[in-house]
């Protein structure tokens, strides 16, 4: 199976984002990184499982 370049809908709103890791635990694709922020650094790599999405925290 191949997937195509630049088509992936996922989308960060770091300004939402409390820094917990759990969304970097459960990718299967390694998608994110947490340094001292949430970064995406293989967008291509999704799979759009909705593993992060389902473990996101965000702020109240």
């Amino acid at each position: 199976m191949m997937y195509l370049n630049d088509v992936v809908t996922i989308k960060l709103d770091s300004s939402k984002c409390v820094k917990c890791g759990e969304c970097v635990q459960v990718c299967p694709r390694e998608v994110f990184k947490l340094s001292s922020e949430l970064q995406i650094v293989k967008k291509d790599a999704c799979i759009e499982c909705g593993a992060c999405q389902m473990n996101f925290r965000q702020k109240p």
